[in-house]
């Protein structure tokens, strides 16, 4: 791929890149993409030919490093992933995942030797319909924006309903509370479960769910979702997305029963050795 090697951005170059990252919603704002760059130049890759990509460590107690978003021309994905890999390895990580894709886009991360690791589904509701949603609030539950002190909770939260691979840890978490709209369930100040949506350019997204498995079933969370969409739709959001893993099959009943549709075709996740 002559004249494509990518090299570590420098700040110049992130003008260049902006608007891509902003089109696929990567940051909340430019501020955040450029102190993402700043606190380490090596995660924004360019080229001279115009690919860039966008790296971000996946999980802290994990050794993949993510491609958050990657550009360039489709044929020469495979040599793009080779080389974040080999950027992947020089920075100490043992293995790099891919963009979340659509499966019939998977062609060309698996010859660069990628393999399918998860598998998701998206779903939508549109005001009309996220505007009729009903859920009544066991009598016992309360449900509280999130500050910084219940950061912990929250982790313990995630740890307790998602695998390794999923749960966002501690700075992650702290970087939500944050920045976008968190709300915990609590029994008697014992938090139960949580959401974390936010409303970018009038397009709502609900980016977690988590109940803890003992307190599931009691209609949790299905308020929790209830809670969320009105948030979103008050910030004037015309539509709510959210995905799921495919074999999550008690999350897709839920959404499914309060509204949502699921949207036509797979998405995936793609892991390879760095």
């Amino acid at each position: 791929m002559a004249g494509s090697s990518l090299r570590a951005a420098a700040h110049a170059d992130l003008q260049v890149i902006w608007p891509a990252v902003r089109a696929a919603h990567l940051f909340a704002d430019k501020a955040s993409f450029e102190r993402h760059h700043a606190q380490a130049p090596w995660r924004v890759r360019i080229s001279s030919a115009g690919a860039a990509a966008v790296l971000e460590r996946w999980r802290d107690e994990l050794d993949v490093l993510s491609i958050r978003g990657m550009w360039c021309s489709e044929p020469k994905i495979p040599q793009m992933v080779r080389e974040l890999a080999g950027v992947a390895r020089a920075q100490g990580f043992a293995r790099i995942l891919s963009p979340l894709i659509p499966v019939d886009c998977r062609g060309s991360y698996e010859r660069a030797g990628m393999k399918i690791e998860e598998t998701l589904v998206s779903l939508r509701i549109d005001r009309t319909l996220g505007g009729s949603m009903r859920a009544e609030l066991p009598g016992a539950v309360r449900v509280r924006r999130c500050t910084q002190s219940d950061v912990p909770d929250l982790d313990a939260l995630d740890r307790a309903c998602f695998a390794p691979f999923w749960a966002y840890g501690v700075e992650r978490i702290s970087s939500y509370v944050e920045a976008e709209r968190v709300v915990i369930a609590e029994i008697e100040g014992r938090a139960i479960g949580y959401t974390l949506c936010t409303v970018e350019r009038g397009s709502g997204t609900l980016g977690r769910l988590a109940v803890l498995p003992d307190e599931r079933r009691q209609g949790v969370g299905a308020c929790l979702v209830f809670d969320a969409v009105s948030a979103m739709l008050a910030s004037g959001a015309a539509a709510v997305t959210l995905c799921t893993q495919q074999d999550n099959h008690a999350a897709r009943s839920l959404y499914r029963g309060m509204g949502f549709r699921e949207l036509p075709g797979e998405l995936v996740l793609l892991m390879g050795q760095a």
